[in-house]
C-alpha cells in the first residue's frame, strides 16, 4: 500500500524502474525467509561482484539504470545471509550496520535508480532506510524472536533470548520496554 501511495508522486518509468528494486530486493529476502539458500545467495553475491548479467537478477538489476552501483546490493545480501544465522545483536553498533546492511542500501539502490547524486541526498537515504528498519523491527520483535532472531541489542534489553522474548514472562516483558524506546527513539533521530 505505501508503495502503491509513493508511485503516485513518480511518473510510469520512473514507478516500474523502483518496482523492478523492490522485486529484486523482496527475491533475495525471500532466499533468506522462506528457502534458506544459502548457496543461491552466495551464487548471486558473486556473479554481482563480478557484474555478470548471466544472473537474470543481476541482468534485471542493472538495467534498472546506468547508474546502479554494485555494493550496495552485495551489502543487502550479506544482511540476507546473516539472517540465516543466530541472531542475537550485543550493541547499537551491530543493530545498525545490520539496519544498514537490510535497508539503507535500498535507499541507496533507489538513489540509483532516480540518478541521485547529491551526497547529502544519499545520506538522508541511508538514514531513511535505517530508520525504517529500526520501526519494523520494533513492530516485529516477536515474530522475528519465533525465527531465532533477537535485533534488540543486548545492553539495551539485558541478555534475552529469543525463545524469551518470543513468549515472555511479565518481568521479560517489562526488560523489553526501555529497548524498544530506545530503538524507536534513534528510528525518530533517523527520520
Amino acid at each position: 500500500r505505501s508503495f502503491y501511495f509513493a508511485s503516485r508522486f513518480l511518473g510510469p518509468q520512473d514507478t516500474a524502474r523502483a518496482a523492478g528494486l523492490y522485486g529484486i530486493c523482496r527475491q533475495i529476502d525471500d532466499l533468506a525467509d522462506e528457502t534458506q539458500d544459502r548457496a543461491a545467495l552466495a551464487d548471486l553475491k558473486d556473479h554481482l561482484a563480478r557484474r555478470d548479467t548471466s544472473h537474470p537478477l543481476v541482468a534485471e538489476y542493472f538495467s534498472l539504470s546506468s547508474d546502479m552501483p554494485s555494493q550496495p546490493l552485495i551489502d543487502l545480501i550479506d544482511g540476507a545471509l546473516s539472517d540465516l544465522d543466530w541472531v542475537a545483536f550485543e550493541s547499537q553498533d551491530q543493530l545498525e550496520h545490520y539496519a544498514y546492511q537490510v535497508a539503507g542500501t535500498v535507499g541507496l539502490m533507489m538513489c540509483g535508480v532516480f540518478g541521485v547524486r547529491d551526497p547529502n541526498a544519499v545520506s538522508h537515504a541511508v538514514a531513511l532506510g535505517q530508520a525504517m528498519q529500526l520501526t519494523n523491527i520494533a513492530r516485529d520483535l516477536v515474530t522475528d524472536a519465533k525465527m531465532g532472531r533477537r535485533y534488540m541489542p543486548a545492553h539495551w534489553c539485558g541478555d534475552l533470548s529469543p525463545a524469551d522474548i518470543a513468549h515472555p514472562t511479565a518481568e521479560q516483558r517489562e526488560a523489553m520496554q526501555p529497548g524498544l524506546v530506545l530503538m524507536l527513539d534513534r528510528a525518530d533521530e533517523l527520520y
